[in-house]
């Protein structure tokens, strides 16, 4: 599964959200952003699919439907990935995905 998605927190551009591209496997989730290549460099991250938990947002904005965090609760950090996909039923089919995947590891 994958699904392109705005990266709304990307630290290596906080100005404005950032279009990626989301990809679900089996055991990771990978989130690569073209944009965003410097010197070359391609900006992306990948998540163990056993170090993910995924949180739909509960506000009341208008666009809380299109958005969810990724929390990399694997991570001596734990980071959170603010995402956001242009429909409604492209973010629960994604979210789906991502839980499906780690339902078969456990």
């Amino acid at each position: 599964m994958f699904a392109h998605v705005n990266w709304l927190n990307c630290s290596e551009n906080r100005s404005r959200p950032v279009p990626c591209v989301a990809f679900v496997f089996s055991t990771l989730i990978l989130i690569f952003c073209p944009t965003l290549s410097k010197n070359k460099t391609k900006v992306y991250r990948i998540l163990p699919i056993a170090e993910v938990e995924v949180n739909e947002r509960d506000c009341e904005s208008a666009q809380s439907q299109y958005i969810f965090v990724l929390i990399h609760i694997g991570s001596s950090r734990e980071p959170l990935y603010h995402l956001c996909c242009c429909q409604a039923e492209v973010k629960n089919h994604f979210i789906k995905s991502i839980r499906k995947a780690a339902a078969t590891i456990a």
